[in-house]
C-alpha cells in the first residue's frame, strides 16, 4: 500500500514488539502505515484506524494548516485497498472515519469489538501510531488519551516528529522510554 513518509521499518519491528491489545494508528491516507505495521503483526489482531479525509486543514507543523488530497475520493481508493491488504495478512481492520479528538471523545470508555458470538469492550493499545495531526497541541490530546490505555511494553510511535514538540520530557514522566529514532519517526515503549 502507498504511504507519503518514510522510515516504515521503525513501525514494523515496533509492531513486532507490541504487546497485545488493540492496534491503532491516527492518520490512515492510504494505508502505507498500515502495511508497515502488519508486516510485524501475528494474525488475528484488531486493527484501529482513525481518519476523516474529507479535505479538512492538516497540521504539518505548529505553523498553519495546509489542504491535502486527502479527500472523499482518496478515502473510496482507501476503502478498497485496505480492507483486502488486511484480511490478506489476517488482520481485522476497523476503520473509523472520524478525527481523532471525536473518536477520543467517543471510544474514552473502549471500542466494542464483536467476535465469536460475543461483544468485549477494548480499551488497551499494544501499538499507537500518530501520524495525524503534526502539532503539538494535537500530540499532546493524542498522549493523554492514550497513555494511560497502554500497557508496559506497549509502544507510542511519533511520524514527522521534528515538526512539533512531541512530549519528550513527558512521556519519560509516563513511563515511556524512546527505543528508535530516525530522522522521521520515533518509537517509545512504556516500561512502567
Amino acid at each position: 500500500l502507498p504511504g507519503d513518509s518514510g522510515d516504515y521499518h521503525v513501525l514494523t519491528e515496533s509492531a513486532r514488539l507490541a504487546p497485545g491489545g488493540l492496534i491503532c494508528e491516527i492518520g490512515c491516507r492510504l494505508g502505507g502505515g498500515v502495511s508497515a505495521i502488519c508486516a510485524g503483526l501475528q494474525p488475528g489482531r484488531i486493527f484501529v484506524s482513525l481518519d476523516p479525509y474529507g479535505n479538512i486543514p492538516y497540521w504539518m507543523d505548529d505553523k498553519s494548516p495546509v489542504y491535502h488530497d486527502y479527500d472523499n475520493e482518496l478515502l473510496a481508493e482507501a476503502m478498497c485497498t485496505i480492507p483486502a491488504y488486511c484480511r490478506s495478512k489476517g488482520i481485522r481492520w476497523l476503520p473509523f472515519i472520524m478525527e481523532d479528538t471525536e473518536f477520543f471523545h467517543r471510544f474514552a470508555d473502549g471500542v466494542p469489538i464483536y467476535q465469536a458470538g460475543y461483544k468485549r469492550i477494548w480499551n488497551e493499545y499494544g501499538l499507537v501510531h500518530v501520524d495525524g495531526q503534526h502539532c503539538t497541541p494535537a500530540v499532546f490530546v493524542a498522549i493523554e488519551f492514550f497513555a494511560p490505555r497502554i500497557p508496559a511494553g506497549g509502544i507510542m510511535v511519533f511520524d514527522d516528529y521534528q515538526n512539533y514538540v512531541h512530549q519528550e520530557d513527558h512521556l519519560s514522566n509516563l513511563g515511556f522510554n524512546a527505543i528508535i529514532r530516525t530522522t522521521q519517526k520515533v518509537a517509545y515503549q512504556r516500561i512502567t
